[in-house]
């Protein structure tokens, strides 16, 4: 029986892979196809189908625009498992692979693809895409990226310069303190980088009404690590912009980063409501206790001065 049942899945999914357009069809009908995949997202994308979509991004026979939107369903999918697939087509000859790569990596915040952010950052031809790797660095929040970045801050180019401001403010912590290259660079000689710093000085120093106003700004960038911040620093006070924002958000990215700031932020709440009852049931019941010890006092002293 089981021998039969081996048979029988090794037989399905060798009629799905080839029954898969992704398999067998022409480049039209494979880009419908992964159109469909996206389109429909309350269908689920099955192993196979995952399979086949990092099999035409690894392809060396594959299209560039079968590529590109391979990336892209993977992105929009959520099919982080996988990711290596993304960190090669990051490194794709094509701007458009490497565009459409980049793109999901930083969606899923994967670290494995900081050596693809490093190399694009640092020689891509496109600068578009050289930002993105750098703004891409600050998303990770991560301690690997501290030294790309401050190489990155003393780019010739201003827009590298300012993606970089902007990711080390994401990256600052007690350990890793940017502060003092953060004052620097709010006196760039660039006024672009310059207001991009003083913006970033508002996250290091954790000034929530400032960076508020951020969520405002016609600056996708901005808006973007903003919503970042408000993701780990929201209080409750935070919590109606962070709505009334997402609501008016056109770009996905800072609106999944908006998301999850509120979802972090009520789940904040709730645990400091948890934690004010738990300390006044901790009080209330050590002032029971207190009293019931007076009481027995009390009574012990009466029963003293009672006795003859």
């Amino acid at each position: 029986m089981k021998i039969f049942l081996g048979f029988f899945c090794c037989l399905f999914f060798s009629s799905f892979l080839l029954a898969s357009p992704l398999k067998t069809g022409t480049i039209e009908e494979k880009l419908a196809f992964m159109d469909s995949l996206v389109n429909e997202k309350d269908k689920k994308v099955s192993k196979q189908t995952a399979d086949l979509l990092s099999q035409i991004l690894k392809s060396q026979k594959a299209s560039v625009l079968e590529k590109e939107r391979a990336a892209w369903v993977i992105g929009q999918r959520n099919l982080r498992k996988i990711v290596d697939a993304l960190v090669g087509g990051a490194q794709h000859k094509s701007l458009l692979v490497r565009s459409a790569s980049l793109d999901a990596l930083m969606r899923f915040r994967a670290r494995t693809g900081l050596p693809a952010y490093i190399q694009i950052a640092q020689s891509d031809p496109s600068l578009p895409l050289r930002q993105r790797a750098t703004l891409a660095m600050g998303l990770l929040r991560w301690e690997e990226t501290i030294k790309p970045l401050v190489d990155l801050s003393s780019d010739p180019r201003e827009e590298i310069r300012a993606a970089s401001v902007l990711a080390m403010a994401a990256t600052h912590s007690i350990k890793n303190d940017f502060r003092e290259i953060m004052k620097e660079m709010k006196e760039d000689k660039s006024p672009y980088v310059q207001a991009r710093a003083n913006k970033g000085w508002d996250i290091v120093t954790r000034n929530n009404k400032a960076v508020r106003s951020h969520l405002a700004s016609s600056d996708m960038d901005i808006r973007l690590f903003a919503a970042l911040y408000f993701h780990y620093h929201a209080r409750k006070e935070d919590l109606t912009t962070l709505k009334e924002s997402l609501q008016v958000e056109k770009h996905d990215e800072v609106r999944y980063e908006l998301t999850l700031a509120i979802k972090g932020t009520k789940k904040r709440i709730k645990q400091e409501k948890q934690r004010k009852e738990a300390a006044k049931r901790r009080a209330a019941k050590k002032e029971a206790l207190r009293k019931e010890a007076e009481r027995k006092a009390a009574e012990e002293a009466k029963e003293k001065t009672q006795t003859p």
